[in-house]
Formats: C-alpha cells, sequence, structure tokens
C-alpha cells in the first residue's frame, strides 16, 4: 500500500515512515523514529536534554547544603563545645578527633603506642582525674559541664605566633608531622562555665589544614597518652 500524502511504500498499510501519516488518523501505538514530522515521536535526546538541567540543580544543591552544614560546625565554638561533650560522654574516640590526624601520629611515633593505646588511655584518664587538671570546677567525670560561650575575638599576629611555639615547645613531642605554623588563624573564646556564677575561662581555638580544634584538647590528649599509653 502506498502513502496517500508523499507516495511512499507504508509496509504495514498504516503507518507512512516517511511523512508520519496514519491511515487510521490515530497516534501510534508505538515510539517511531523515521519520520521528523512524526509529531508523536518522543526522542531520547529531547528527553535527557530536560533531566540534564534538573539533575544539575539538584547536585547544586545537595553541595550547597553540604557547604552550609560544614561552615556551621567548623569554627572554633564547635571545636570547643565538642571537646567538652567529649568529655561529659568519657568518649575517647570523639576526644581524639578533637586534635588533629598529624598530631595523633607524632603521638604515635614518639610514645612507641598504637592508635588503640592511646583509645584505651583516654578512656581510663576520662574517668579518672580530667575535672582537675582541665576544667578546675567541682563537677565529677562524666557530669554536665554548664557551658556558655560568652564572645570570642580574633588573634593578632604576636598571639598567633605564641600559640604556634606553644603547640611545638610545650611537650616532649618532635612534631615532625604535626606542624604548627601551618597555623594560619586562632581565636580566643571567653566562657562562664558556672551558670553566670562569676565564674570566667579564657580558652583558645585554632584551625590547621581547614578544620578547627580546641588548644586544650592536645594537651590532654598527650598527657593521657603519656601517663597510661
Amino acid at each position: 500500500m502506498f502513502c496517500p500524502k508523499c507516495g511512499a511504500n507504508m509496509r504495514d498499510g498504516q503507518y507512512c515512515p516517511v511523512c508520519g501519516y496514519f491511515a487510521s488518523g490515530q497516534a501510534p501505538s508505538g515510539n517511531y523514529y523515521g519520520s521528523a514530522n512524526n509529531k508523536a515521536a518522543v526522542s531520547p535526546k529531547n528527553s535527557r536534554n530536560k533531566i540534564l538541567p534538573l539533575l544539575a540543580i539538584l547536585i547544586a544543591v545537595v553541595l550547597a547544603a553540604a557547604i552550609l552544614v560544614r561552615n556551621m560546625t567548623n569554627n572554633g565554638t564547635h571545636a570547643i563545645k565538642k571537646f567538652f561533650h567529649a568529655m561529659e560522654r568519657q568518649n575517647a574516640r570523639e576526644m581524639m578527633s578533637c586534635v588533629p590526624d598529624d598530631f595523633i601520629d607524632d603521638l604515635i611515633d614518639d610514645y612507641d603506642v598504637k592508635k588503640s593505646d592511646i583509645k584505651d588511655a583516654l578512656e581510663k584518664y576520662l574517668k579518672t582525674d580530667w575535672v582537675s587538671d582541665y576544667v578546675e570546677t567541682d563537677y565529677e567525670p562524666g557530669e554536665k559541664v554548664p557551658l556558655k560561650i560568652l564572645d570570642h575575638e580574633k588573634m593578632d599576629k604576636e598571639e598567633l605566633s605564641d600559640i604556634q611555639r606553644d603547640l611545638t615547645d610545650v611537650w616532649t613531642l618532635s612534631c615532625k608531622q604535626f606542624d604548627s605554623k601551618k597555623i594560619k588563624k586562632a581565636e580566643t573564646y571567653n566562657i562562664d562555665f558556672d551558670n553566670d556564677n562569676s565564674y570566667f575561662y579564657i580558652v583558645s581555638a585554632f584551625q590547621y589544614k581547614g578544620n578547627w580544634y580546641y588548644y586544650n584538647a592536645l594537651a590532654l590528649v598527650e598527657h593521657a597518652t603519656r601517663l597510661y599509653g
């Protein structure tokens, strides 16, 4: 049968592969790609063109959300709260995450211990004498410390140099991997530990390789490793 519209061979007698004519006047039951005039046909390329922009928007939203969450949690305030949260929970694994990996590697090398030894030392230390050493309050190990950060300010160049020197010279560590010179930003925080009962404490936090850490966390982890590691 030949197409009454263009004269081409319709083969099955219903659909013209050249001009898209249907003998019945109805749209095809399947997808036909032989004719540019067949408006009922759906091109996979057109489908991809619609899906790809939506996928790009979705990826952009997910990345933006991830950056927002990181900015909210990667700062000095969060580092300090994380440290005391680990203390309250007596969580050695969380406490280890409060210091840079480079610092942990130096402990492993200098004190000839394994990472699991450091964790075991922290577990023992956090259940005994952390209060007397680092909080100076009447709270017992594992109790919640009423932590209220009042304000904070950026360290100037001289203060930054001091903290770089302190983090290198205070301990017996060789600091071969933890390089305090890579600290380019640090802040001081005024903290109330005693529910507005006039007990205040000034602490420090610093940024190292893009992440923030509480200054005293390094001293605590080193001290516990030296005592019990």
